[in-house]
């Protein structure tokens, strides 16, 4: 895993980037067990902790119980699935990535619509919904020019690769760009303003003065060799 950091205190602008190689034999991709049903939320730091994950992220948006009572509880809106299960249905109006199992580590592809994802010939090992895709083939997406706190995923190499993202003061179009000349093949939003959540080594890279507890999160872990 590598980390890359920008900052442009002039224009608000910071984001940070993990490139993290999906091939490596000892990583482990890991999903929050989400149910459809409404349940309790949680950070992603404390997803981290909890799972000793080097990297995790916030994944698919979700619907809240009760608006006013910020202990409400919430259900995810889109695919979870984790260990070959699919544990949340699809929703076809937004994207997902899926991590699939090869011969070593794993591959990782992202598609425009999570129905599509449990159309292919084998369910993927673990897989999150997201909102839009924003880059495919070369090609920026148009989207309205709203600027955010956002958090994203982008592979490359044919899925070997993966890039997670979190920035502020960011358009889709803009996160579009930085993924471009990173070289990536495909980028996705996941849900982002306050739900934002990227957490490297137990530190969350966004600070916000109001953060959602959410109930869709990634994990990647690296296993240490022994010495």
């Amino acid at each position: 895993m590598d980390v890359f950091v920008h900052k442009d205190r002039k224009n608000s602008i910071m984001y940070e980037i993990v490139r993290i190689d999906l091939t490596n034999p000892a990583l482990s991709v890991f999903s929050m067990k989400s149910k459809p049903e409404w349940q309790k939320s949680t950070t992603v730091k404390a997803f981290a902790k909890r799972t000793n994950a080097d990297v995790a992220i916030n994944t698919s948006p979700f619907y809240i119980k009760n608006y006013i009572l910020p202990w409400s509880k919430v259900r995810p809106c889109g695919l979870v699935v984790s260990c070959g299960e699919v544990l949340v249905p699809p929703d076809e109006r937004y994207c997902a990535i899926a991590f699939y199992k090869e011969e070593c580590g794993f591959s990782a592809q992202i598609y425009d619509s999570q129905t599509e994802v449990l159309l292919e010939e084998r369910i993927p090992f673990e897989a999150a919904g997201g909102f839009w895709t924003i880059f495919r083939d070369g090609n920026i997406r148009q989207f309205n020019n709203i600027k955010d706190v956002r958090s994203a995923a982008a592979t490359a190499d044919d899925g070997r690769t993966l890039y997670l993202f979190a920035g502020t003061n960011l358009t889709y179009g803009e996160c579009a760009v930085i993924f471009q000349k990173l070289g990536a093949d495909t980028a996705m939003e996941f849900d982002g303003g306050s739900s934002t959540q990227l957490v490297i080594n137990g530190k969350n890279t966004i600070r916000q003065s109001v953060q959602r507890s959410v109930c869709a999160v990634i994990g990647f872990f690296i296993k240490k060799s022994a010495e």
